[in-house]
Formats: structure tokens, sequence, C-alpha cells
């Protein structure tokens, strides 16, 4: 399949997954998340976290991260809490594969620090 496919085949649901740790989300998480929904429409776009935290690098449960999102705006049910972010099976598994196409939407940064 060719990235043009995708907007050639309207029979095709797409849904956009922008997963990440977001600790904390700020700003910059809200603007590519803005991106995403303008680009792709806010129905199709999910953000997905876990509830996964440690002392130094993941100090936020999901509960925060979901409060620090709520505050800039973000309704809380595109917020999806899994502890696969890069798979989402609380979505994907609701999902038809016969007519739905799914893009993660994730940075050049996180490509180059940790390849998914």
């Amino acid at each position: 399949m060719f990235v043009a496919d995708i907007f050639e085949a309207p029979q095709k649901h797409l849904v956009v997954v922008y997963p990440g740790r977001f600790q904390p989300f700020h700003k910059g998480h809200k603007a590519v998340y803005d991106y995403l929904c303008k680009k792709y429409g806010r129905d199709a776009v999910y953000i997905a976290t876990s509830n996964k935290t440690d002392n130094l690098k993941s100090p936020f449960s999901f509960s925060d991260k979901s409060q620090f999102m709520a505050a800039t705006g973000v309704p809380l049910d595109r917020v999806i809490e899994t502890k696969q972010p890069y798979q989402v099976p609380e979505l994907t598994s609701k999902l038809d594969p016969n007519n739905t196409i799914i893009v993660y939407a994730v940075s050049q940064k996180d490509m180059d620090e940790d390849p998914r």
C-alpha cells in the first residue's frame, strides 16, 4: 500500500493514534494534537498513553496526564489508557481491519532515539 492509497480510498476509515509517555503533557504535545485534528478531523485522532510511572523518567500517572491534557483543551474522550501505546489493543480490537487504516503519529526525535 502507498500513502496515496489512504486518501484515494474513501471507503476506508482512518484512525490516527498519537502515542507517548507525555511526561508531562505540554504545549508542544498539544500543538501536535491540534495539527493532527486539523488535518484528519477530531473524530479520527486519539492520544494513547500508559499509567506506568517511576520516580525519575515517568513521575506522572495516567490520571495526572489526563488532567494536564484536559487543562490544555484535549477532550478526554480522545485519550486512551493503554499498557501498549504503540499498539493500543483497547482501540484496535474494536476496529474492523478490512476497512480501517491506522496511522501512528510519532516524532522524528522519538524515532531517532528509539525506533518503533
